[in-house]
């Protein structure tokens, strides 16, 4: 369901459905029935994705249905604003996949984007953008579409001195922050896993953090920036960096095969040079921005710290 001015928006349809649906939801004024529904006449169109089912700033709701068409909900008819990319869609992109496409704002260009996958490609690869406040819908002459080569999956919006900054993540967890440039590449956010805090043990009892051993998978790169703290409101403690770039070696050793034919994961172990604490958490930064993260598990390696008592 999305909100447009004073109604919610809802509707489904599949990529096996025979007739979609689209409803809007109001408020009566009744306290006896407060809310009321009405069946809007889309032509048996609905959203067929959630997550390209969205609001305008103009107070318009905008979504992409089965047909690869883009309907502009404008009173109570769905408007078709995508005929000048409709029949691309339907011969170079993955139908299979409709239900997983993802649309975002970026509002300093007045763009929607609408992000999908080409044919045999398991993740969005390409994004439509839509000129909504200059277009004129209803006349393909008059909407203006056009194609960038961006991995979105995800989409979400940052406002940084009044600026509303459009921020995308794809799936490998690569977040760019797209600025209002032609090209909207954008600029890379530093990447980081955040661990929980571990309390270690006994609460009463402080501890010498030694090192942590690493798990990696063998896919990607592993090469790790580690840092931790061990307590609330702490910065940050620069430890060093994990670099097990050359890779594991099929049979070089027994520990850490994944099972029987498959490949084997690697250890690496960062000293944290006896830190005293009662709780840890780490924060791992990987040095190839567009590789994901490959830590399998890691184990602290701790000793209890003593200390003398004068009485």
């Amino acid at each position: 369901a999305r909100r447009a001015g004073n109604y919610i928006y809802t509707g489904k349809d599949g990529t096996e459905a025979f007739e979609g649906h689209l409803f809007r939801i109001s408020r009566t004024g009744n306290p006896a029935l407060p809310y009321q529904q009405e069946d809007l006449e889309s032509g048996g169109i609905g959203p067929i994705s959630q997550q390209a089912f969205i609001p305008l700033p103009t107070g318009e709701i905008i979504f992409f249905a089965k047909d690869a068409n883009v309907y502009l909900i404008r009173g109570n008819v769905p408007i078709p604003i995508g005929r000048n990319i409709q029949r691309t869609i339907l011969d170079d992109y993955d139908k299979s996949r409709f239900p997983y496409a993802s649309m975002g704002i970026c509002h300093e260009r007045n763009l929607v984007g609408l992000a999908l996958s080409q044919t045999s490609n398991t993740k969005h690869n390409r994004v439509f953008w839509y000129d909504y406040l200059n277009s004129v819908p209803g006349n393909p002459e008059t909407e203006y579409w056009w194609i960038t080569d961006h991995a979105i999956n995800a989409w979400g919006i940052r406002v940084s001195s009044g600026q509303k900054q459009l921020v995308t993540g794809d799936y490998s967890g690569y977040y760019a922050r797209q600025l209002s440039g032609e090209n909207y590449a954008g600029s890379a956010f530093d990447k980081y896993r955040i661990t929980p805090w571990h309390l270690i043990k006994d609460a009463f009892q402080a501890y010498e953090i030694l090192g942590c051993l690493f798990t990696v998978d063998p896919s990607g790169s592993y090469n790790l920036n580690v840092q931790f703290r061990t307590d609330f409101d702490t910065s940050w403690s620069a430890v060093q960096t994990l670099d097990l770039a050359s890779g594991a070696a099929l049979g070089s050793f027994i520990l850490g095969t994944d099972v029987l034919g498959g490949k084997e994961q690697k250890f690496g172990f960062i000293p944290f040079n006896g830190a005293l604490a009662h709780r840890v958490q780490m924060r791992m930064q990987k040095t190839t921005a567009d590789q994901p993260f490959a830590v399998v598990s890691y184990t602290y390696l701790v000793r209890k710290a003593y200390r003398s008592m004068q009485i």
